[in-house]
């Protein structure tokens, strides 16, 4: 906007900072630039505002040349997917609380059949802390006898076949074998 006076643009609410941010321009002889929320006649809108001063040959500011690059819909996204991140963060503490807390294991396994996530319940159940059997295959752990019969599961719950429960048969990190009857 050409020619108008700073009183002329700016919305009362935001003229101080202004004011301000424009004799810091002069003052530093640089560029300031600075995010502001104002309220326009369209709404409340977020800004990154630019002031640039210019000299004349004498030194002296005889322009201050601004810019605002509205940014409320990158700042709503912005603040959207901190809201998410934090709803996601309190989810993920949740299902923590559930996991640590069970007495029966619960896990994922990814498509190549490693364990991604593992509850303490591991530790009473196969001998194994969570830590240590994150990354291997859940079928490192099959008892011998059950190997096949767990793979034609596991390849039906690949395939998104109903397989409720099934019952196999696990090596304890003692040695000893554990039965274990799956929920899927």
């Amino acid at each position: 906007i050409i020619n108008k006076y700073a009183d002329e643009i700016i919305p009362p609410a935001s003229f101080k900072i202004v004011i301000e941010k424009y004799n810091e321009a002069i003052q530093n002889k640089k560029s300031v630039q600075w995010e502001e929320i104002s309220e326009y006649p369209g709404g409340v809108k977020t800004g990154i505002v630019n002031v640039t001063p210019i000299y004349n040959e004498k030194g002296q500011c005889i322009w201050l040349v601004g810019t605002v690059n509205d940014i409320t819909h990158s700042k709503k996204a912005e603040n959207d997917l901190q809201d998410s991140s934090i709803s996601l963060a309190k989810v993920n503490t949740d299902l923590n609380k559930i996991m640590d807390s069970s007495i029966d294991v619960i896990c994922t396994i990814n498509v190549s059949g490693e364990f991604v996530k593992v509850s303490l319940a591991s530790q009473q159940v196969w001998g194994y802390p969570p830590d240590e059997l994150i990354g291997p295959k859940f079928m490192d752990l099959v008892y011998e006898e059950v190997v096949e019969r767990t793979t034609k599961a596991a390849e039906k719950i690949a395939n998104n076949i109903q397989v409720p429960t099934f019952e196999n048969r696990y090596v304890h990190k003692s040695g000893r074998v554990v039965p274990i009857l799956w929920s899927v």
